[in-house]
């Protein structure tokens, strides 16, 4: 049984704002505003109306702030595409 990657991919949908214009726009400092994906078989998957799956590195959320490797699946695509159903 083969083994795949699974990596989160964080994003930071402010580009950098919230750290410079939270204290003033909101009052207190906000260090980002999140969005995560996970990464596994070469794909992209996070959520937006559903989820959904772009190649990674190539969604609307630009370029990742962090990448973190949490682990490997054992499970076979079609599995894993059937548990998201």
């Amino acid at each position: 049984m083969s083994k795949h990657s699974v990596t989160l991919y964080v994003y930071d949908l402010s580009n950098g704002m919230s750290k410079i214009m939270s204290q003033q726009l909101v009052g207190k400092y906000v260090e980002g505003i999140w969005h995560t994906s996970v990464v596994v078989y070469n794909k992209e998957f996070y959520f937006q109306n559903g989820v959904q799956d772009d190649p990674p590195k190539k969604t609307m959320f630009g370029t990742p702030v962090k990448e973190i490797l949490i682990g490997e699946t054992e499970l076979e695509e079609l599995d894993f595409l059937e548990l998201l159903e």
